[in-house]
């Protein structure tokens, strides 16, 4: 498949002729029909037949457009919802990057039904997403289903308004975008609304000359390098995602704020009572006196004794206790204190 020259990626929403539109290239490129028609199964309804994207090549050496390759892959706005998308996305990216490159992303839009609502614009920016800006400017449009309803210069318009909205969502430029408007079908016409087979032949004329442009301005188109596409998700979806995470994140930064890391036991002596009790001893004092009577006259002198309470101190004893409490630090590097416990009491003296 990395062999091929060309490389056309088919999007659209499911039912609008996607894989109509890729049976009908592989029929210009030379690949037998039973095999065009097993390879792309077509679905009329909102559920899309093509669970996985599926691709042929023409021949490498032969053949109106040798080695091009055409890939028809999951439709978008798939009925089970944005989920399917995101999952058709993913693989349509797989198989994408085994490419290496696209050298055109066509994206088809049925004709009677042209309203690019903003499911297609945000499964657009989806694409954008998922292979990058580059990728608008390969980007061309088919209207499907056109039976002649719609003027070429309305259908242009439409082209150009679908643009200017894909521009909007995906906030890049696209100062052109080609189209082209394709029956893939013009022989029912006959039996629908009775056209003479002359009508009929110039239709499928116009259709396999419509056919021809496309291959050739795909083949023609520098190709955007697809090795590096990573699968997106919807933005409204990716916004959600992103607030839940924001919103995971602060409770988880919350709880852990609030959460012991670290517990420390803290200890102390302390003294709670102090005691002192005096201390007194008896001490003997002595002195000289004169003697009484003519002691005096006579110069006469006696010693004298008697007995004193000195103090000479106290005796403190104070009263000891030992206490711890817990020190805890939180994540937010709050420190909580715990009360002081009592571990031991005793008494020294000092």
């Amino acid at each position: 498949m990395s062999a091929a020259l060309s490389n056309l990626v088919v999007l659209g929403r499911t039912g609008d002729g996607k894989s109509t539109l890729c049976r009908c290239v592989a029929l210009q490129l030379g690949v037998p029909l039973g095999t065009a028609t097993t390879m792309f199964r077509e679905s009329s309804g909102p559920a899309s037949h093509t669970h996985d994207p599926v691709s042929c090549s023409s021949d490498p050496n032969s053949g109106p457009m040798p080695g091009t390759t055409v890939m028809d892959t999951p439709g978008l706005m798939d009925t089970d919802g944005v989920a399917k998308d995101e999952e058709n996305i993913a693989r349509i990216v797989r198989h994408v990057r085994k490419l290496a490159s696209v050298n055109a992303f066509c994206l088809v839009v049925n004709e009677q039904a042209s309203r690019f609502d903003s499911g297609m614009q945000d499964a657009v920016k989806l694409l954008v997403d998922s292979f990058g800006p580059n990728c608008l400017n390969n980007m061309g449009i088919v209207f499907t289903k056109a039976y002649g309803g719609v003027s070429l210069e309305e259908s242009k318009k439409n082209a150009a308004h679908i643009a200017a909205l894909i521009s909007r969502r995906t906030g890049f430029g696209i100062p052109y975008i080609p189209s082209w408007q394709l029956d893939c079908r013009p022989e029912q016409l006959a039996t629908t609304f009775g056209l003479p087979q002359s009508e009929i032949e110039r239709r499928v004329a116009q259709r396999d000359a419509t056919l021809l442009e496309l291959l050739r301005w795909a083949r023609a188109s520098n190709p955007v390098d697809t090795t590096g596409a990573t699968a997106a998700e919807y933005e409204q979806r990716r916004l959600a995602r992103e607030a839940e995470e924001k919103r995971k994140e602060a409770e988880e930064k919350r709880a852990y704020d609030q959460k012991v890391i670290k517990t420390d036991i803290e200890k102390r002596s302390i003294e709670y009572n102090r005691t002192s009790v005096p201390i007194f001893r008896d001490e003997t004092r002595s002195r000289r006196v004169w003697k009484g009577g003519m002691g005096k006259m006579l110069g006469q002198k006696k010693t004298q004794h008697w007995t004193e309470r000195v103090h000479v101190g106290n005796t403190v004893t104070r009263f000891m206790r030992e206490e711890q409490r817990k020190v805890e630090t939180l994540g937010s590097g709050q420190v909580i204190y715990g009360e002081w416990t009592t571990v031991r009491e005793w008494q020294e003296n000092a």
